[in-house]
């Protein structure tokens, strides 16, 4: 991340801060990027300072100025500067006009004490963003767009923190209401809504605000990219069903029942046997894709997904002073606002994963053709791959880089008059087995090998209560053991590795990577240490999607508006209840999260089919606690009444 002045390049720094209301006891921690304004007046903060947003601090106390202290990069350190405040700022408890802060200093400013935790670069790695039109990976947008832009056509009062309900029917623009909004409307929001409407919610009390006109868009457009079909079968595990809560019968068992009741009895007992033998005598089970996204249809279907959808894109989110939420919206040209009181944020990965050497390649060169990211549009290089025949260099070692090398492997298999071969680069060597607890993974040629699915050991179990029982520090240790980027075992995949290298077509090479240059036809990539460069046609990065929600453009406006604490990794700091505390708006409006943006907390597989329909669980609970409107608790009985419509396939109401 950089922003430009002049003809300089300044990074932007990213700090880490914490500090304690002294008259409520409340605890604040938020992560910002500079420059920060910090005061007591939010309307007198500055939004922008040389074209650059600005993170703004309001701070309840009668001793702070309205606008009190800025602080800002300045050679690379963080620079605190007095703003002409009245009663000054103290550093490390030395009153000063200006000076320089590192983790564990203390900034004093009136009766509050502010601790820097952290200060380091906004960013250490390369991403690559979602277009906000097409809504799929742009090569061309590496960092989120300028904010200044996109807020000169906004209502004046979505500037404001708070904005009156007065106010936002005076800008003239379309104004509905609904009990519950969400914002994302892929699985995660898809999760929430069925669990809503199966719990009682009627469908006229819902908004579904989506930049894809189906649930599985976003998804199934990455899905073809990274070369999962509508007829391959998916990592996942049967009875992760994102179509039905409970849970059974399993997609297992409803294909193995198909192909039954179709006469297929040899591949219907074989699917019924691989279900029982998984995975220690049989290869684990996965889900033909297309039957998740047919399953996923009849439920959006069943539960009214249609009436309750707003094909648009979220610009905004403020609190409203009735203690709800306001959205403004687009959908097109025009602009609406839908007004909610429980909100959920189901945006999904904001990013794709960019190796730092490839994007400085990219931007050297603008050559987006020989260096893609799997997640990228490609299909041109395996076309000219058939054609012509060319070496690839694959980075990555996860699903993903399965993916790539079994479609390189096809490519083979149907043009063996070509000359096709696959350099497999690794940053290091990956030796022996790794073991968390009684939890075995062996590694097989680099790759780790997860002989059960990591998503569904800790969806309930051991695994989920303690890492919910742990501290911070507890926690991160124990995503360190369980999680990485691994592989299920799998049969056919040993025997095409094995006889790659046998053959000589599969090369694995340990490396970092210095320089990635052109060498015309191709490309030379230069490891440190090595004299002679390794020389490819293209090079594929397979190293899978990322980001923090400071990588999402509306996030990241949440985060600076509201002070939102983030955990370790970047993402929403949320409870058991998937509620993101320091958007709470007065004693009913609420903010619950799901996905990769709550991530690092404590529940692990978040972004998983089970993951997704665990936090829905949660927060709808949390709700129905709350006694919010239309929900109804789901005794044993009434869950069972509606588990039966679902089999017959008739709405919840």
């Amino acid at each position: 991340m950089s922003w430009r002045c002049g003809s300089g390049v300044q990074e932007l720094m990213q700090i880490s801060l914490t500090w304690e209301d002294p008259v409520t006891g409340e605890r604040r921690s938020p992560v910002l990027n500079t420059p920060i304004a910090i005061g007591r007046e939010f309307s007198q903060l500055p939004s922008t300072i040389a074209d650059r947003r600005v993170s703004r601090i309001q701070l309840n106390d009668g001793q702070a100025s309205r606008f009190h202290v800025l602080l800002d990069e300045a050679n690379g350190l963080l620079l605190a500067t007095d703003q002409q405040s009245s009663n000054g700022i103290e550093i490390n408890g030395v009153k000063q006009l200006q000076g320089y802060l590192k983790a564990g200093d203390r900034l004093g400013i009136g009766s509050h004490v502010l601790t820097i935790l952290e200060v380091g670069k906004a960013s250490n790695s390369s991403k690559i963003l979602f277009n906000p039109v097409t809504n799929v990976p742009d090569p061309y947008i590496t960092r989120p767009g300028n904010d200044n832009q996109r807020n000169t056509f906004l209502p004046q009062i979505f500037q404001q923190q708070q904005v009156s309900i007065d106010d936002i029917h005076a800008t003239g623009l379309k104004v509905e209401t609904a009990d519950y909004g969400t914002v994302g409307g892929g699985f995660g929001s898809f999760a929430w809504v069925d669990l809503l409407r199966i719990a009682g919610v009627k469908a006229m009390n819902i908004a579904v605000l989506s930049p894809e006109k189906s649930v599985h868009g976003r998804y199934r457009q990455l899905c073809l990219n990274a070369h999962v079909s509508d007829r391959e079968r998916l990592r996942s595990q049967s009875d992760a069903c994102p179509d039905n809560i409970w849970g059974f019968p399993s997609y297992g068992l409803r294909e193995a029942l198909r192909k039954l009741g179709r006469g297929q009895f040899g591949s219907g007992l074989q699917i019924l046997w691989q279900l029982l033998a998984e995975p220690l005598l049989e290869n684990s089970y996965g889900p033909v894709d297309e039957q998740v996204l047919q399953a996923v249809d009849r439920e959006a279907a069943r539960i009214g997904w249609q009436k309750m959808l707003r094909y648009a894109m979220v610009q905004t989110i403020r609190q409203t002073t009735d203690g709800r939420y306001a959205l403004l919206y687009s959908q097109g040209d025009s602009y609406a606002i839908l007004v909610t009181s429980y909100l959920h944020l189901a945006t999904g990965y904001p990013a794709v994963e960019f190796l730092p050497d490839l994007q400085d390649y990219r931007q050297r060169t603008k050559d987006f053709q020989l260096v893609v990211n799997a997640y990228e549009p490609h299909d041109h290089i395996y076309e000219q791959l058939g054609s012509r025949g060319g070496t690839v260099l694959l980075r990555g070692s996860g699903t993903i880089a399965c993916r790539v090398l079994q479609r390189i492997y096809r490519v083979r298999r149907n043009h063996p008059q070509q000359q096709i071969k696959v350099v497999h680069l690794w940053p290091q060597a990956v030796d022996g087995d790794r073991s968390t607890g009684v939890a075995q993974r062996s590694v097989n040629l680099n790759y780790q090998i997860q002989a059960f699915e990591w998503p569904k050991a800790c969806w309930g179990g051991s695994y989920k209560m303690r890492l919910a029982a742990a501290t911070t520090e507890q926690q991160q240790q124990f995503y360190l053991g369980w999680e990485g980027a691994t592989i299920p075992q799998r049969r056919d995949w040993q025997k095409m590795l094995v006889g790659g290298i046998s053959k000589g077509w599969y090369q694995q090479v340990i490396g970092q990577v210095q320089l990635v240059t052109p060498k015309p036809p191709g490309l030379a990539v230069v490891l440190q240490g090595e004299q002679t460069p390794v020389t490819a046609d293209y090079i594929i990065d397979a190293t899978g999607l990322a980001g923090s929600v400071m990588d999402s453009q509306l996030l990241a406006d949440l985060v600076q508006q509201y002070q939102v604490a983030l955990n370790l990794r970047g993402q929403f700091n949320v409870g058991e209840d998937f509620a993101v505390e320091q958007l709470n708006n007065g004693s009913n409006g609420r903010v619950y999260g799901s996905g990769i943006t709550t991530a690092g907390n404590g529940y692990a597989p978040v972004d998983s089919f089970l993951g997704l329909q665990y936090a829905a669980l949660a927060s709808v609970c949390d709700l129905t606690d709350r006694g919010a409107p239309g929900l109804k608790k789901l005794t044993g009985l009434q869950s069972a009444a509606q588990w039966w419509r679902w089999m017959t396939n008739r709405p919840p109401d």
